[in-house]
């Protein structure tokens, strides 16, 4: 029964650490989408489901959506 939140702003450090990776924004604020990777955290920078979800990600962040 333990919830931690984290909030960074690496797309990576949010990928390999968080179980939901919960992306905001938007005036006001709201949840644009929310990604559940596979396996269990921590996880490799180097695991191909991290990879994609991290190149997917940043395309959706540097065009100013989500999913």
């Amino acid at each position: 029964g333990l919830a931690v939140v984290l909030v960074t702003h690496d797309p990576m450090e949010a990928l390999r650490l968080g179980h939901n990776i919960i992306v905001l924004g938007g005036t006001p604020v709201h949840v644009l989408e929310t990604i559940e990777p596979a396996d269990l955290p921590p996880r490799e920078a180097g695991n191909l489901e991290v990879t994609a979800l991290y190149a997917a990600l940043l395309r959706r962040l540097m065009n100013g959506e989500a999913a």
